[in-house]
C-alpha cells in the first residue's frame, strides 16, 4: 500500500488493522495462554525436595504468571483494537476496501491484496467473497487464471477494463477475446493496442452500461485509410466520455451521441464531411470536453453551417486541422462557459478573427466569474504564434499573461488586446510579456491599447534580443536576464 495513506488517518488505521492478528489466531492464542495457567496450579508440590527448591519455583511460577498476564493482556489490546471496524456497516467498509485496493501502488497485485483482506476475520471474507464488483477489474497484467476466475465471480456488475499493448504481446495475447464476451457487461475500458484488428471482437455486441471508452492504436496509420470498427453495433446507450486515436468508426454511429466529452487524435483521412460532423456536435449538447487534433474533415467554402450551441462546454481544442475547417467550427460553435481555446492556424488574415469575435464574450463571463481564462493561438507554418492567457485570482489581481514565439508581427495580438479591451467586464491589472523578438512588440502601440485597461497598475516584460531604443523607450534600466519591470500608472 502507498505511504501516501499516511494523510488519511482512517484508511491509514484500516491498513495497520488488517495486518494485524486474525480472529482465530487470537482464539487460539488466548486458549493456550489459559492452559498454560492450567498447568501451573496442577503443579506437585511432592517433587520439591527442600526450602531452596520450594522458593525458586515459587519465583519461577510468579515469573511465568507475569509473562502469561502480560501476554494475555497484549492479546486483549489486539482483539479489542479490531472490535471498532467489525462494527463499521457493510456499506462503509465495502466503499472503504474499494478506495484503498484502487489506490494501491502495485496493480498487478489487485487480487493478492484483496485476498489478504479477506484473510482479517470471518466477517470480512464473507463480505469480500459476497461483493461482486470487487472482482470485476480486468486488466491485461492479471495471469488468465486469476482473470477468468474473477470474471465468474463478478457475476452481473460492470467491468473496468484496461488493456495495454505490451502486455497482451507477452503474457495474455487473448485477453481482450476473454473480456469480450463479457463485452454487456463493459463499464468502462481503456485499450491500448498495436493493431486495430485486435478490437474487432467490440463489434459482436452492443455495450449498455459502458461509461467510458478510449481505444488508441499504436501503429502509425494515421494517414493511411484504416479499417472501419463498427464498435458495439453503434449501441452504447450510457457512453458519456469517448477517446478514440487511429480508430476509425461509421461517423453516423449511434456512440457518437449524448456524449460529454470527445477526443479525436491522428486520423488524417476517412473523415466526416464539415455538415456532418457539426451534426454530430448538436448530438451531444451537454459536451464538456472537445478536442480535435491531426483530425481531417472535409469542408467546401459554400457548405452551410448555422450556430450550434454548446452551452456546457469549458474546453475547446483544434489543432492539426485545415485553415478552412478551423475558421468554420470556430465561427459556428457557441460556448459561453468556455475557459479553454487552443487553436493553430497557418495562414496570416483577418478570417481568424472574424472567427474568433465569438469567442470573446466568453472570456468576458468568465473573467467575471473571476475563474482562469486560457487561450492559445499558434502558426506553425509561419513560425509565429503567440498565448494569450487572462487569469482572474480570486478578484483581486487579473493578469494578462502574453507569449509571442518567434513572431516578428504584432497586428494579431494588437487585435485580441483590443477586443478584450473593449468587450471585458474584468480588466487586468498587471501584464506579463514574453516575447523572442523586440520588434514583435512595438511599444507605442501596446501603451496606446493598455490605456483602454482603466485598472491595469504594472507592466513586465522579457525580452531575448532587448534593442536598445526598445529600452530607450521606457527610459528604465535593463535588469541582467533581460526583464523591463515598471508602474504604468
Amino acid at each position: 500500500m502507498s505511504d501516501r495513506f499516511n494523510r488519511l488517518p482512517f484508511i491509514y488505521w484500516c491498513i495497520q488493522t488488517i495486518r494485524s492478528v486474525t480472529d482465530r489466531a487470537i482464539a487460539g492464542l488466548l486458549k493456550d495462554e489459559s492452559q498454560e495457567v492450567q498447568d501451573l496450579g496442577s503443579l506437585d508440590i511432592s517433587t520439591l525436595t527442600s526450602k531452596q527448591a520450594l522458593e525458586s519455583d515459587i519465583k519461577y511460577m510468579e515469573t511465568y504468571s507475569k509473562m502469561v498476564n502480560q501476554r494475555l493482556a497484549n492479546q486483549c489490546r489486539q482483539f479489542n483494537s479490531l472490535q471498532p471496524i467489525y462494527q463499521i456497516p457493510e456499506e462503509v467498509l465495502l466503499k472503504v476496501i474499494s478506495f484503498v485496493l484502487e489506490r494501491a501502488v502495485a496493480k498487478c497485485y489487485y487480487f493478492r491484496d484483496l485476498h489478504r483482506l479477506a484473510s482479517v476475520s470471518f466477517g470480512w471474507a464473507a463480505l469480500i467473497k459476497n461483493s461482486p464488483s470487487l472482482w470485476a477489474v480486468a486488466r491485461s497484467v492479471y495471469p488468465a487464471p486469476a482473470q477468468s476466475l474473477a470474471l465468474k465471480k463478478s457475476k452481473d456488475s460492470a467491468l473496468e477494463v484496461v488493456c495495454k499493448a505490451a502486455e497482451v504481446i507477452r503474457r495474455n495475447p487473448d485477453f481482450i477475446d476473454r473480456v469480450a464476451v463479457h463485452l454487456q457487461r463493459w463499464g468502462s475500458a481503456v485499450l491500448f493496442v498495436h493493431t486495430i484488428d485486435l478490437i474487432a471482437p467490440l463489434c459482436a455486441s452492443s455495450a449498455p452500461l459502458l461509461n467510458d471508452l478510449t481505444i488508441r492504436v499504436n501503429s502509425d496509420t494515421s494517414d493511411r485509410p484504416g479499417v472501419v470498427m463498427d464498435l458495439f453495433g453503434g449501441k452504447a446507450e450510457r457512453l458519456r466520455h469517448l477517446a478514440l486515436e487511429r480508430c476509425w468508426i461509421p461517423w453516423d454511429s449511434g456512440i457518437l451521441s449524448g456524449l460529454e466529452t470527445l477526443d479525436l487524435m491522428n486520423m488524417k483521412c476517412q473523415g466526416p464531411s464539415l455538415p456532418h460532423f457539426i451534426s454530430v456536435l448538436k448530438s451531444s449538447p451537454n459536451l464538456t470536453t472537445f478536442r480535435i487534433q491531426q483530425f481531417h474533415i472535409w469542408a467546401d467554402e459554400d457548405d452551410e453551417i448555422n450556430p450550434i450551441e454548446l452551452g456546457s462546454l469549458k474546453s475547446c481544442t483544434i489543432v492539426g486541422v485545415n485553415n478552412l475547417t478551423t475558421r468554420s467550427l470556430l465561427a459556428c460553435i457557441r460556448a459561453p462557459a468556455c475557459s479553454s481555446l487552443v487553436v493553430d492556424y497557418f495562414v496570416r488574415g483577418n478570417e481568424l478573427h472574424v472567427a474568433l469575435a465569438g469567442w470573446f464574450p466568453s472570456i468576458r463571463s468568465m473573467l467575471k466569474l473571476s475563474t482562469q481564462v486560457y487561450v492559445e493561438i499558434t502558426g506553425l507554418s509561419l513560425r509565429e504564434g503567440f498565448f494569450l492567457s487572462l487569469r482572474a485570482l480570486s478578484g483581486v489581481d487579473t493578469i494578462l499573461d502574453i507569449s509571442l514565439k518567434k513572431q516578428r508581427s504584432s497586428e494579431p495580438l494588437e487585435a485580441l488586446l483590443l477586443h478584450v479591451a473593449e468587450t471585458a467586464t474584468l480588466v487586468p491589472t498587471w501584464i506579463n510579456v514574453n516575447i523572442d523578438h523586440s520588434a514583435a512588440l512595438p511599444l507605442p502601440g501596446i501603451i496606446a491599447i493598455c490605456t483602454h485597461f482603466p485598472a491595469l497598475s504594472h507592466i513586465q516584460i522579457h525580452c531575448r534580443d532587448m534593442a536598445e531604443s526598445f529600452v530607450e523607450y521606457m527610459s528604465h534600466p535593463l535588469d541582467l536576464d533581460g526583464t523591463l519591470s515598471w508602474p504604468f500608472r
